[in-house]
């Protein structure tokens, strides 16, 4: 997936000059090149945008020109062999933007002299970043993932295993160092003998301040990966509070980032869907007091009055209505359409309101949106 920040929708959202083409559609990750079936869906989402141009009054050949850069990405074989789940492309006067997606999208071409159709990106201005702080005795790993990758985090002067960290505790006392060459030597305690449980509670004591200074810069969701038994003891003593339900059992002294942030997102998505699982369950109270509404053009006019707290709206599911008239719906498209699912998405949005992208079964009464009110 690419990278795609709340600015880069918001300046998307308040692009200016029309029409505007939105076109999405499913993809394969990986593609042997311009042949493939995801070619062909394209050439025909783009051959609709430019019918619809032409139906908005274009001419022929202007519509081809403003359609050329999205043309043209047809036959860019590297672009197609590095796909995501799903793509959008936006074309305007003076504006080309494409966007791979982690989450499927139904196809569409969609002409506006409103606005792009930008629903199905919503989930991208989430902040879905991680951690994963892997911990052994000879080792300690942190890593900082997001959909578009994962990559080690430096530590800094945070002790890098349970040898560095207790490399100077007592040293005359305690320890003696069979091994010239520093602190990753093998030690043999003199009335202390630590039990390894000891050893890794006092580990985390000590590296707990520089450790946390480091995760609160990141403030991320943390998940712990290790031997279970150490895993325990570090959720005790880590002052971290973001640190995640459940972990990932074993040593990753050797795993890869990638794996490593593979293994922890089921982990990682019960947190990022506890706020929808919040608003699921208000819905129904919500609805009895007379502040949740489902009727689309009623969601529609209480989002543009900015009265809607809470949107749930169904992915791929849209709601088709005469331009920029509301109450004017109807179940087949028709040139000229808006999107009463789209406008109300943005309009949520853009009043502070919180908007979910949600398959259509997860939509409460079965419609295309629900909303919640704020009065």
């Amino acid at each position: 997936m690419d990278p795609f920040s709340p600015t880069e929708f918001d300046k998307l959202a308040a692009a200016g000059d029309g029409p505007f083409v939105s076109i999405q559609l499913p993809t394969h990750e990986v593609g042997p090149g311009p042949t493939t079936q995801d070619t062909v869906t394209y050439r025909q989402l783009v051959h609709r945008a430019q019918e619809g141009l032409e139906r908005l009054g274009w001419r022929r050949t202007k519509a081809e020109e403003l359609l050329s850069p999205a043309a043209r990405l047809e036959h860019d074989s590297s672009f197609w062999s590095h796909q995501s789940r799903s793509l959008a492309v936006f074309v305007a006067p003076g504006l080309f933007r494409t966007q791979r997606m982690d989450r499927v999208a139904a196809p569409l071409s969609h002409v506006s002299e409103h606005g792009f159709h930008l629903k199905e990106l919503i989930p991208l201005t989430l902040d879905r970043r991680f951690l994963v702080l892997a911990i052994s005795r000879k080792q300690l790993r942190l890593v900082e993932a997001d959909p578009t990758g994962a990559r080690m985090v430096e530590l800094g002067d945070v002790p890098a295993s349970l040898a560095d960290a207790l490399w100077f505790e007592d040293p005359e006392k305690q320890l003696q160092h069979h091994q010239a060459g520093g602190p990753s030597a093998v030690f043999h305690g003199h009335g202390a003998e630590r039990d390894d449980k000891e050893q890794v509670r006092r580990f985390i004591q000590r590296i707990d301040g520089g450790l946390t200074e480091v995760l609160k810069g990141l403030d991320a969701p943390l998940v712990l990966a290790g031997v279970a038994y150490e895993v325990d003891i570090v959720r005790n003593e880590l002052s971290y509070g973001r640190v995640v339900d459940g972990s990932l059992d074993g040593n990753f002294d050797t795993a890869r980032p990638g794996d490593m942030a593979a293994q922890a997102t089921p982990l990682v998505q019960l947190t990022w869907e506890e706020p929808l699982r919040r608003d699921l369950e208000r819905f129904g109270a919500m609805q009895a007091a007379g502040t949740a509404v489902t009727a689309p053009i009623e969601v529609v006019q209480r989002a543009r009055e900015g009265r809607v707290e809470v949107l749930v709206v169904a992915s791929g599911l849209p709601v088709w209505a005469a331009g920029d008239q509301p109450d004017s719906v109807h179940d087949e498209f028709h040139p000229g359409d808006e999107d009463l699912t789209n406008t109300a998405a943005l309009a949520v949005r853009a009043t502070g309101g919180t908007v979910h992208v949600v398959a259509p079964n997860q939509v409460p009464d079965g419609g295309p949106v629900a909303a919640i009110l704020r009065y």
